[in-house]
């Protein structure tokens, strides 16, 4: 054996200085993390981690939700916490406490970085005790919950375009497609397959040839003859901002900009002849897709109804608005 392949058994000390050496690029981008492991918060990257007899880690059996805190305010928090709970309901994890002590342990780390822009994931595990498959061996659910690095934090000036192609990576099937899984290997291949074909999103096409869902957005239309579009729920990820934005256009169906907004499925024919196509997120909001496979989508340009929304989700992150939680102010 090659002396090059020895390697040495660390003491705590040493261990964690190693840690700590490894993590150091970290400070910038990693602000604070709390788990349920430890029932505490820590802001130094080097101590957040997660157990490797996690089941989350070693079988990817978890749920998770990202949202983002502008300005001192976490938006559609609530949204947020009902579809994990929802989600925790369909995979029988038992969340370990209520959604009014996670929003508050979620405000408390938040705090505990002291960046009013951040990023929040919050991680539901079914919990530590077991490298096997089998859950009923996991001891009881954990949370964690780590605020980072906010790279887009303007929402006051709607995006110019963006380039999106169709994806080769097979859409997951109905049952694992609803729910935020933490196994999220088909979309990491989609955002490697957009980076390396050098466009900013991949949407996923069905078996039956209809519109998807991006590697973490949701997708709509608007057809010529003035209808909103968004693929139904039983395929993709029901998306908190492509829901509320849903929600909001039904004003522009009332002043006439519309003729309808619902969700429906979407050939991609249909899609290939829309005169607007979106991209929805947490980090995106509403974004204008201007080249869609190759081709304008439209006349090339942001559309009307991508400006009226994306004025819409700007005021509903106004400080006034209901849809947000202050975590600094009190």
């Amino acid at each position: 054996m090659s002396s090059d392949w020895k390697k040495e058994t660390l003491g705590v000390g040493e261990w964690m200085g190693r840690m700590e050496a490894a993590r150091h690029p970290m400070a910038e981008k990693l602000y604070a993390m709390y788990s349920s492991v430890t029932d505490g918060i820590t802001i130094d990257p080097a101590m957040m981690f997660v157990p490797v007899d996690d089941h989350m880690v070693h079988r990817g059996d978890g749920l998770f939700e990202s949202f983002k805190c502008v300005d001192g305010n976490i938006y559609n928090l609530d949204a947020h916490l009902e579809r994990l709970e929802k989600a925790c309901g369909t995979m029988e994890i038992d969340l370990p406490v209520t959604l009014d002590e996670l929003a508050g342990i979620t405000v408390q780390t938040i705090r505990a970085g002291g960046r009013r822009d951040a990023l929040v994931r919050l991680l539901v595990s079914r919990g530590t005790g077991t490298m096997g498959v089998n859950p009923y061996e996991c001891s009881c659910a954990e949370i964690y919950i780590v605020v980072y690095k906010l790279t887009k934090c303007d929402v006051g000036e709607m995006p110019a375009g963006v380039r999106v192609i169709t994806s080769a990576v097979p859409l997951k099937p109905g049952f694992f497609a609803t729910v935020k899984t933490c196994n999220y290997l088909p979309n990491v291949l989609m955002k490697k397959e957009a980076v390396d074909a050098g466009v900013d999103f991949v949407v996923s096409i069905d078996e039956n040839g209809n519109l998807g869902e991006g590697a973490t957005e949701n997708v709509g239309i608007v057809t010529p003859e003035r209808e909103l579009l968004m693929p139904p729920a039983e395929r993709v990820l029901a998306g908190t901002t492509a829901k509320r934005a849903l929600q909001l256009a039904q004003s522009l169906v009332a002043n006439g900009l519309l003729k309808c907004a619902e969700f429906r499925a979407i050939p991609i024919e249909t899609a290939r002849a829309a005169a607007e196509m979106h991209i929805y997120g947490t980090t995106p909001n509403v974004t204008p897709v201007t080249e869609f496979d190759g081709a304008p989508v439209g006349d090339g340009q942001p559309g009307p109804v991508a400006a009226a929304l994306f004025e819409m989700l700007k005021n509903d992150m106004t400080p006034d608005s209901r849809r947000l939680t202050n975590v600094f102010d009190e």
